[in-house]
């Protein structure tokens, strides 16, 4: 067994290496190459459309300009600007696409990482997460190939005799997709179904924002997660 996991660890170092090789010349890491290299795919005529397209927010959100972000790159110009409007739709049809819509699974480049990714016109969206019943992750969204957006999560079951991590996923996946048919990702959401009741709370938008998602199984709270995130401010400027 341990010969078996000396030559696994050997050919992933192998992979990784010949990966990061191929990635120097853009200047990019492995993972992000992929996660272009399925942006590039997507950015012609029929590219991948979202799960979960509904306009952004029901209740008129989408219809007030929310402003533009210049991005500059090492001293210069990469591109005009980010639409903040574009990219709150883009991260409630990406969220909605992968985990909670089943999307496709990246090569991990992280030993143990489970790499979601989705891509849409100049956008594109990797979500990268290690664990199960306990997990830790982090989301990421470009914009032409700027990194523009983040969110870090931290989950873990309470009380493992009350709930399996199976149980809470299938929870949490319910949930979601019901929150982002509403066209957002933020605002507060509760769900309950027979004895579960999930509950998401947070304060800020989607440019800086502080969360805590919870399930509670006959009132005892079995699940949480804390998540934060917002606006990347490196390499490019507002």
């Amino acid at each position: 067994m341990a010969a078996q996991l000396a030559g696994l660890v050997k050919l992933s170092l192998g992979l990784r290496h010949e990966a990061w090789k191929e990635a120097r010349g853009s200047g990019l890491t492995p993972t992000q190459a992929q996660v272009l290299y399925l942006y590039a795919d997507t950015a012609g005529p029929g590219a991948r459309q979202g799960n979960g397209a509904t306009a952004v927010n029901r209740r008129g959100r989408a219809n007030r300009r929310l402003g533009t972000v210049n991005l500059s790159k090492g001293g210069r110009r990469a591109m005009k600007s980010v639409p903040l409007d574009g990219l709150e739709a883009f991260i409630v049809r990406a969220k909605a696409a992968t985990y909670v819509g089943g999307g496709a699974a990246l090569l991990p480049y992280r030993l143990g990482s489970k790499d979601l990714q989705f891509a849409e016109g100049d956008w594109a969206y990797h979500d990268s997460y290690l664990g199960e019943s306990d997990f830790i992750g982090q989301e990421i969204v470009y914009y032409r190939r700027v990194p523009v957006w983040g969110m870090n999560y931290f989950g873990r079951i309470l009380r493992p005799d009350r709930i399996t991590s199976a149980e809470a996923g299938a929870m949490i996946q319910e949930s979601l997709s019901r929150l982002y048919r509403e066209g957002r990702f933020l605002g507060g959401f509760e769900h309950r179904r027979g004895e579960l009741r999930y509950v998401d709370t947070n304060t800020g938008d989607f440019r800086h924002f502080t969360g805590l998602e919870w399930i509670e199984r006959a009132g005892e709270r079995v699940y949480e997660l804390v998540y934060h995130g917002g606006l990347l401010q490196g390499g490019w400027a507002p």
